[in-house]
């Protein structure tokens, strides 16, 4: 599971190159879900939505809006640890995907590592956002705070608006808020 999540993270949200806005993510995306079942598709969308509503429910977001998602990232910069506890437990809920098989797994890697050679990626805000986070010194202990801001550094509210962006926003809150078991 954390591989998947780290996986997913490494290329945590960003803005693909301005001749065709968001194709970098829209192909990362297009990895993710070529790599699940279509059974494991309608689950994966079911629970990401029945999380969405949760956070709008328990006001970590204030709408489904991509504002609203964009909004999270700047209560992070401002304090790094939101009020509110997560019940929800996502990272149980997509415990099956601890299931996949090594190949399946390869292949979700491999199709990432494909996009990560091109020159498209090279050049996208994806990226950008990739080395941001890569250049933060060694000492420093990686935290929410930090990430919020090379993300605000990075994107704005409109990137919100694609699919791949809003799914690592969720991770992301699921795995920097307490989870009560």
């Amino acid at each position: 599971m954390k591989k998947i999540i780290l996986l997913l993270c490494i290329v945590l949200l960003g803005i693909a190159c301005e001749s065709e806005p968001y194709s970098v993510e829209s192909e990362l995306y297009t990895c993710l879900m070529n790599s699940l079942s279509q059974e494991e598709k309608e689950k994966i969308a079911a629970i990401m939505t029945e999380y969405e509503q949760y956070l709008i429910d328990e006001g970590t977001l204030a709408s489904s809006s991509a504002e609203s998602y964009w909004n999270v990232y700047k209560a992070f910069a401002k304090n790094p640890v939101l009020g509110s506890q997560n019940n929800f437990n996502l990272e149980k809920k997509i415990s099956f995907l601890n299931d996949k098989n090594p190949e399946e797994l390869q292949g979700l890697m491999d199709c990432h590592y494909k996009i990560f050679e091109t020159e498209e990626y090279k050049q996208s805000r994806t990226y950008q956002v990739k080395k941001a986070m890569e250049s933060l010194e060694i000492k420093d202990r990686i935290n929410p705070k930090m990430i919020a801001n090379k993300v605000i550094e990075h994107m704005t509210p409109k990137d919100f608006e694609v699919a791949y962006n809003r799914f690592n926003t969720l991770l992301f809150i699921a795995r920097y808020t307490i989870t009560i078991k």
